[in-house]
């Protein structure tokens, strides 16, 4: 899996429209399901901090906010607010010819 946090201001930032769109709104210390798209996924950190885990490489990239997310298609994820804070993230996966775009691991 690769997953690149991008600060806020960085101009590597990819700037492509994202038509799944959602706001993930974890309390402090709670995680989503592990995720996985056949598509590539944008997300925003738009409040607190936490980390994106790597669910197959076990690897967890911090996040705070201002913070942007690229997650290669394929990908196995998960995001975990830090133990202190809530996070909250908005953005989604690109869409696919398939159909069958999201995968709740």
């Amino acid at each position: 899996m690769s997953v690149r946090a991008f600060e806020e201001g960085d101009p590597a930032v990819p700037l492509s429209l994202i038509p799944e769109f959602e706001i993930i709104d974890l309390a402090s210390g709670a995680c989503t399901a592990d995720m996985k798209h056949s598509a590539g996924s944008i997300y925003y950190v738009d409040d607190g901090a936490g980390a994106v885990i790597d669910v197959t490489k076990g690897i967890q990239t911090p996040l705070s906010e201002g913070t942007v997310v690229h997650i290669e298609r394929h990908s196995r994820y998960r995001f975990e607010a830090a133990d202190d804070q809530p996070l909250v993230l908005i953005g989604g996966h690109g869409p696919t010819n398939s159909g069958a775009n999201e995968q709740h691991l």
